[in-house]
């Protein structure tokens, strides 16, 4: 299941702000808030200055957050582990590199989920080819309801008392400074949306009954 790139990213920085959940700053002795994350360490920058800092200075939450990690990855997190640490959490410079285009990364696979260099056309491709190929169903979170409905007749089922009921997605406004500071970091991400999107409305014709009264087509966002 997709979600609309830009939204993702966007509630995944302010879900990291909220909670104790490290998000990439992950400090073996504590797991305090993220604004305690990146203490400063010799000479090293420190994360929680520089988003305080862009805070001031009227940079919105979610533009602070990526900075910041960016900031990270080209001071901190210097390299990945040998070995994949058997944690429940991702190492630090991997869970920022994933920042970059997450959904082709993940679609990708292989070697282009840890590539150091940013993702371009080959890795969009790859990332193409593997949901036309591999994937027998594509769900949309944005269309929640509407994909469990299709998910559940495409497995001969029918949706019982037990089924539970999607709650609704929210879709956050997407702050200009975001678009202009972080729009690389889902680019690419946004091709393959559009694939996936076009899969669903394939999908539509065949589940018609699961199409909401009140639309003939999923709502299609690049952003």
């Amino acid at each position: 299941m997709l979600r609309a790139p830009a939204q993702r990213m966007i509630s995944w920085a302010l879900y990291c702000t909220k909670t104790e959940h490290p998000c990439g700053f992950f400090n073996t002795k504590t797991k305090r808030k993220f604004d305690l994350y990146c203490i400063r360490e010799g000479g090293l920058t420190n994360c929680t200055s520089d988003v305080q800092q862009l805070r001031h200075a009227g940079v919105s939450p979610p533009t602070a957050f990526y900075t910041a990690r960016d900031v990270a990855l080209a001071t901190r997190f210097l390299r990945l582990p040998a070995v994949a640490l058997a944690d429940r959490f991702l190492p630090p410079r991997l869970e920022i590199l994933l920042d970059d285009n997450y959904a082709v990364r993940m679609l990708c696979g292989g070697a282009v989920h840890e590539q150091e260099a940013a993702i371009g056309l080959a890795e969009l491709r790859c990332a193409q080819r593997s949901l036309a190929n591999h994937y027998s169903f594509v769900g949309i979170l944005e269309e929640q309801a509407e994909t469990v409905c299709q998910l559940t007749h495409s497995l001969g089922l029918r949706p019982g008392p037990y089924a539970p009921t999607p709650r609704a997605v929210h879709r956050y406004q997407i702050p200009k400074d975001f678009e202009l500071a972080h729009a690389r970091k889902y680019i690419m991400d946004n091709e393959l949306y559009e694939d996936a999107l076009n899969r669903f409305s394939d999908q539509r014709k065949q589940y018609p009954e699961c199409v909401p009264s009140s639309e003939s087509a999923p709502a299609s966002s690049r952003l």
